[in-house]
């Protein structure tokens, strides 16, 4: 019977490890054993001076999930790949999650493509503009628009406070 497992693995090796697994499986015709392997993980874009960038951060850091029957094949094959850490309590067995922890897992499965925006500062806030017309000017958040990358400052220009909506590349914090 399949379910979900997680894994533990080398931190920062997630990646690779799960690569061999899926490589390994190949090579030992257990592909049909090894349904899905899934490093969960939320796509996060983050604004800095230079523009927007988009990361994948970790949930879990250190462990891969596998939607797999294990048998004895299945663990001797995960027993010989290096990066494969002991699990506390299960020595080299993987550690198999409940219902509840699968549904929530997969939830984070079904989230993998939402995007998290992180926002570098918020309503208040005071900030210098550094790119466009009002370039040194500074101003008090009045909005933060982040799906837009945007934010709106009251500005004082010619002493009236004025809104001015940029990029959150075109401006930095005091």
């Amino acid at each position: 019977m399949k379910r979900w497992y997680l894994v533990r693995v080398r931190s920062g090796a997630e990646k690779r490890i799960a690569k061999i697994i899926q490589e390994e499986a190949a090579a030992r015709n257990l592909v049909g054993k090894i349904e899905t392997i899934f490093i969960p993980h939320r796509i996060v874009t983050v604004f800095t001076d230079k523009g927007k960038s988009q990361t994948s951060k970790k949930l879990f850091p250190g462990y891969v999930a596998l939607y797999m029957e294990l048998d004895d094949k299945v663990r001797e094959m995960l027993n010989s790949i290096r990066g494969i850490l002991y699990t506390p309590g299960r020595g080299r067995e993987p550690y198999p999650l409940s219902d509840e922890e699968a549904n929530r897992l997969l939830e984070f499965k079904k989230a993998e493509e939402e995007r998290v925006v992180e926002v570098p500062f918020q309503k208040g806030d005071t900030l210098r503009i550094v790119d466009g017309p009002f370039v040194d000017f500074t101003g008090v958040v009045e909005e933060v628009y982040p799906e837009k990358g945007r934010v709106k400052l009251l500005v004082t220009i010619l002493g009236r406070q004025t809104p001015v909506e940029l990029s959150f590349h075109q401006v930095e914090p005091l």
